[in-house]
């Protein structure tokens, strides 16, 4: 096994007052999406103070505080909550985890082509840019098209809301405003390896999956769990997709 790093979460005033001290101190530290900041201590550890809530990483539930563990790539991540038994409205998710061997500069024109998640997932076909919109910007918007053995083919309108060159892209679902679902593609790196970062929460708005909750209310929490289960199989295969694209064109 092997050390990636250790993450300390703290308040923002003190994650400030840290940065003044590390700047004052000469040591020299990356600032990620605001709330992240990585340094290396004595023994060439990676270290990084994260402001954040205790719990959350880039609004994205990674602890369970009641049980005090983290939750595991894979599992689910909540909102708010849980309800028992669970909801949509509890905005459920997941995520996955993986460590390419390439640079964020490499990393981040695969994220943000809009079609490559197509080569590996088996529900997601490709997406355009909608009219008006040329590339990856926060506001910017795509549609994007879907297959699945239960619900058919149908295109959504995603608009992205998250856009941090070489460190996040995020989208949200049907209404930026009440979305059906968000996504969102994080990057962190050493400046050797980097660890991509898949996440999904659901919700809090209407999609594919309200008609099948409203019609069966007492399976809500079935339908949830495996739904996120089918999106969490389709995540991997493109974070392990994207890992050896990327890795390939290193070696070449």
């Amino acid at each position: 096994g092997g050390h990636h790093h250790l993450s300390i979460s703290m308040t923002k005033e003190n994650w400030l007052a840290a940065q003044t001290r590390l700047t004052a101190a000469g040591i020299t530290y990356e600032v990620a999406s605001g709330t992240s900041m990585y340094f290396h201590g004595p023994d060439g550890e990676r270290l990084e103070l994260i402001a954040d809530p205790r719990g959350e990483m880039y609004g994205t539930a990674i602890l369970d505080l009641a049980l005090e563990q983290p939750v595991p790539a894979g599992q689910y991540t909540w909102v708010s909550g849980p309800s028992d038994p669970p909801r949509l409205s509890d905005g459920p998710g997941t995520y996955v985890e993986i460590d390419i061997a390439a640079t964020t500069a490499q990393l981040w024109p695969i994220i943000t082509d809009l079609n490559l998640s197509a080569k590996f997932s088996a529900e997601f076909r490709g997406a355009r840019w909608a009219e008006g919109s040329t590339g990856p910007t926060v506001g910017a918007s795509f549609i994007g098209s879907n297959v699945h053995a239960a619900i058919g083919e149908w295109d959504v309108r995603c608009f992205v809301h998250r856009c941090e060159e070489q460190r996040q892209f995020g989208w949200v679902t049907s209404n930026p405003d009440r979305p059906g679902a968000q996504w969102c593609f994080t990057i962190t790196s050493d400046g050797v390896v980097s660890t991509l970062r898949y996440s999904l929460i659901l919700g809090p708005g209407p999609s594919g999956l309200s008609p099948a909750i409203m019609k069966m209310p007492e399976k809500e929490p079935r339908i949830l769990s495996r739904r996120l289960d089918e999106h969490r199989g389709n995540m991997q295969l493109v974070i392990e997709g994207i890992k050896a694209d990327a890795e390939s064109s290193n070696s070449n």
